[in-house]
């Protein structure tokens, strides 16, 4: 089923963005407008803000990946052939992982913007890919692979508290995510009983990892084969949580050490295309630990947008007519802020939640905090002057949503 606002224009799009939900679909739609390239976007059945862009001219909606893996492929193969699609660039890690599992079942002519298989495997496994950085040479957080719930005692030693539980990602040929949560911090021994007797019933157990205190810092690649062609950095300056979203960004000269870790993983992988390399960096030293790769567009991929490094037309012109990019130079000091996650953000600072380590910020400080974001020369993720409907659209469902769990935890 599609939308009514595309039924009277040519059934024909050159590019697929499937799965184009929240931020990063947002900014590639509104990319790939400004510059002519005529897409369509396989979004939810349920539509979100993304849907409300005047950008979006074509939009079906789809099954969530992660809850219907079948019908999402169907629905991608679907919309290909119906619009003569050449490229699927996939927005999320559900539909990265399934379109690079069954990309022989693309129409003839049609082309998947991702690294190859085993590449990709690799980024959505973090077991894998974390092996994959320490054989490398690469600096990581201290792990320790539970095996069975006997080990808790040798666990507990060799990690101490407080230690964080991530989730593994998803193995090879798996859509869905093992457990129900991307990371979450274990203060003390009941919380990690706790965690363990509500995440460990099947037997698969999270990643333990020492928890490695200092500022979230990102790498924004483009590589071709394995060769990095175009490298930016930032940094996060307010987040929701340890390791949650980033919601206001700094865009910083590049550390040459952590760029040849980007480099050399990267390279082993021989990726195709865009990444986002992630790093917790000491302040009091500059020691540095790898997190993660995100092989698909990274949630704050606007603010790259807006400073000139276009990665989504970069992937098309990449991927279709086999062009490099050329990358301008880097405006240091460049902000870009998540306005909806900071409004979320200070609600919680308000409340005496967020962050989940102390030292946490007075209610003064947050307010305070929260108003930087609005600052002159700071650009948004989500609000643009000749697209403004989306900002609007995000805030108004992130209040139902809030109403609706109040009003649940009140009956």
């Amino acid at each position: 089923m599609s939308t009514g606002r595309e039924s009277s224009r040519p059934r024909r799009a050159e590019v697929l963005l499937a799965g184009a939900i929240d931020r990063p679909g947002l900014a590639a739609a509104r990319s790939l407008s400004r510059r002519g390239v005529s897409f369509v976007v396989l979004g939810r059945r349920q539509p979100d803000f993304v849907a409300s862009s005047r950008h979006v001219r074509r939009y079906v909606p789809g099954p969530n990946p992660n809850e219907d893996p079948d019908g999402f492929l169907d629905a991608v193969v679907r919309v290909c052939g119906e619009y003569d699609v050449r490229l699927v660039i996939p927005m999320e890690d559900a539909a990265l992982a399934l379109c690079s599992e069954h990309r022989g079942a693309l129409p003839e002519g049609t082309t998947l913007a991702a690294a190859g298989v085993d590449a990709v495997r690799n980024v959505l496994d973090k077991r894998e890919n974390l092996e994959t950085a320490n054989r490398l040479g690469i600096p990581c957080p201290a792990e320790f692979a539970l095996e069975n719930r006997d080990q808790t005692a040798e666990l507990v030693e060799r990690l101490g508290f407080p230690m964080v539980l991530k989730n593994p990602g998803r193995p090879p040929g798996a859509s869905t995510l093992a457990h129900g949560f991307k990371w979450v911090i274990a203060h003390d021994e009941r919380e990690l009983e706790a965690l363990l007797q509500k995440h460990t019933g099947d037997e698969r157990f999270p990643l333990f990892q020492e928890l490695v205190e200092g500022q979230v810092t990102n790498l924004c690649c483009f590589a071709a084969s394995g060769q990095v062609v175009a490298i930016h950095q930032y940094r996060s300056l307010r987040r929701m949580g340890w390791e949650g979203n980033s919601i206001l960004r700094e865009a910083t000269p590049s550390t040459p050490e952590l760029v040849e870790h980007a480099e050399r993983l990267l390279g082993d992988l021989r990726w195709d295309g865009v990444a986002q390399v992630a790093f917790i960096v000491r302040k009091r030293d500059g020691a540095s630990w790898y997190m993660e790769t995100n092989g698909r567009f990274w949630g704050s991929v606007e603010g790259s947008i807006a400073i000139g490094w276009d990665f989504p037309y970069w992937t098309y012109r990449y991927f279709t007519r086999g062009e490099l990019p050329t990358p301008p130079l880097l405006k240091v000091g460049s902000k870009a802020c998540w306005h909806f996650a900071d409004l979320r953000l200070l609600g919680r600072r308000w409340q005496g939640i967020e962050p989940p380590v102390p030292p946490r910020p007075g209610r003064l400080r947050a307010v305070a905090d929260y108003l930087t974001g609005f600052a002159p020369g700071v650009h948004s993720d989500v609000f643009a002057l000749d697209d403004p409907l989306p900002e609007l659209v995000e805030h108004l469902a992130g209040i139902r949503r809030a109403l609706g769990r109040r009003l649940s935890r009140s009956r």
